[in-house]
């Protein structure tokens, strides 16, 4: 390995070397350093094991009005995307091929209509009747399996995409302070949100709402998620975006992609005016506060303290 590629992976263990041996590793390899791991970390300079984070802003272009074919437009995107992560769950049939058949079957779509007893569901090629005790909201995109009769689906069990239990958790060393205004707590966050801008290492950089933003340094990433909001969100309610995997706003026109959680976030800010709260739902951090509160999130071990 040349010097670089040393360093990289000596840094991904948490051990920082001095040039001296650096040297030395490069001429004998990593051998070199059995048993000088604390010694090695110890004639580092001060502070130097803190990693710079770097941080990366996806942004929204957001339309000043909303004509039909915008909503038409945003709804096939969000359906289509939620479509696809269900597809990685389960196998479907679309409904214009489900025929007469006394096997079990699955279908996908959208709930149009709900009704006592049961609910509509559509996707592009038609639509079908579904009985069931179970009552979707209206928009839910969801995988519904069960049987045939006269016509109408017997809905047995309903999926949502929701977040994988056998997923990967992002971690990585740092902390980020999320605040209406900035105060006395700054200088304990490596990265610090407001409402609309993020600041790092002093530079400070406008955000849109809503927004993605992706932090990374040698430790680890972290993806967060920044949705303001003039609607209380409750915790159930949270946990049920997630769920879905998107979030429904019908006031603006907002891109799919802003909208349908395709990428999982870390961590989720909803700037609300509800009563500040805390939620960790299958490995994502959900927090919620109104103007006059912080919230400091550790980045390792997802602690959050509110003030």
């Amino acid at each position: 390995m040349n010097k670089e590629e040393i360093v990289r992976e000596l840094l991904r263990k948490g051990i920082i070397v001095t040039p001296e041996t650096l040297e030395k590793i490069e001429k004998q390899g990593m051998t070199a350093i059995d048993g000088e791991t604390d010694a090695i970390a110890q004639s580092a300079p001060a502070g130097a094991a803190k990693k710079r984070i770097t941080c990366r802003i996806k942004g929204v272009k957001l339309s000043r009005e909303i004509t039909v074919d915008d909503v038409v437009n945003i709804n096939v995107q969000r359906y289509e995307a939620v479509r696809r992560m269900l597809l990685r769950k389960t196998s479907a049939v679309s409904i214009n091929n489900i025929g007469r058949t006394n096997a079990k079957i699955t279908v996908i779509g959208m709930v149009s209509e709900t009704a006592e007893g049961g609910f509509v569901i559509q996707d592009t090629t038609g639509i079908l009747h579904v009985r069931s005790t179970t009552r979707p909201d209206i928009h839910d995109v969801i995988a519904v399996s069960g049987w045939m009769r006269n016509g109408i689906l017997v809905g047995e069990e309903i999926s949502y995409p929701d977040i994988p239990l056998d997923r990967e958790i992002n971690t990585m060393t740092g902390k980020v302070l999320l605040t209406y205004e900035r105060g006395s707590h700054e200088q304990n966050a490596d990265v610090v949100i407001t409402e609309d801008s993020l600041i790092e290492q002093g530079q400070e950089r406008m955000i849109t709402n809503p927004a993605w933003l992706f932090l990374e340094n040698g430790t680890g990433k972290a993806v967060i998620f920044v949705y303001k909001t003039d609607n209380p969100v409750e915790k159930e309610d949270a946990v049920k975006m997630l769920k879905r995997r998107h979030i429904v706003r019908k006031e603006t026109a907002i891109p799919n992609s802003a909208m349908v959680f395709e990428t999982i976030p870390d961590i989720i800010w909803f700037i609300s005016r509800n009563p500040p709260w805390v939620e960790n739902y299958k490995g994502v951090s959900i927090i919620s506060m109104p103007k006059g509160h912080n919230a400091l999130i550790n980045l390792k071990t997802r602690k959050v303290e509110m003030s």
